[in-house]
């Protein structure tokens, strides 16, 4: 066999970059900016959610004093399918905690491969309360952000 070509090296070494990028994952994602959420239980009680992406299971977690927050970094993978969801359960105070309620959706979602949809925010913030759950409609903080429902509570079944 004769000796390799330069284009031949040249393709190899473009094959093996773009197969390095096209397996990064939600949390270890190339050429993408930072992405966070934010949660804040004001939701009048004990708050437990659990939260995870297709590759990552951020697990079950519990914010049980008002203002409480919980949040987590990643970056958007290659393809720009990113997508986390949560399934929320809201126990009242005292002897309401035997009533509950429950929410599952989609806490943010990527632009998708072709930018056919428009991402929410680069840190969305999240702000659980007793009628709902509502997102800030600029990134940043619960300060300084203008919030809008989106979803409400439904009595967990």
């Amino acid at each position: 066999m004769g000796k390799p070509s330069a284009m031949g090296v040249c393709l190899c070494v473009l094959l093996h970059i773009l197969m390095a990028m096209l397996s990064c994952t939600t949390a270890e994602g190339v050429m993408h900016e930072h992405m966070s959420v934010n949660i804040v239980n004001n939701a009048g009680g004990e708050l437990w959610m659990h939260c995870m992406s297709k590759d990552d299971d951020l697990g079950e977690k519990w914010l049980r004093r008002p203002g409480q927050t919980w949040s987590w970094g990643f970056k958007s993978n290659f393809w720009g399918t990113t997508l986390f969801w949560c399934y929320f359960r809201k126990v009242g105070p005292g002897a309401a905690r035997s009533s509950s309620f429950a929410q599952t959706f989609d806490v943010w979602s990527d632009v998708g491969f072709w930018g056919e949809h428009r991402r929410p925010c680069k840190n969305c913030v999240w702000d659980v309360r007793p009628d709902g759950f509502y997102r800030a409609k600029r990134d940043g903080t619960p300060e300084d952000g203008v919030f809008q429902l989106l979803y409400r509570w439904a009595p967990a079944g």
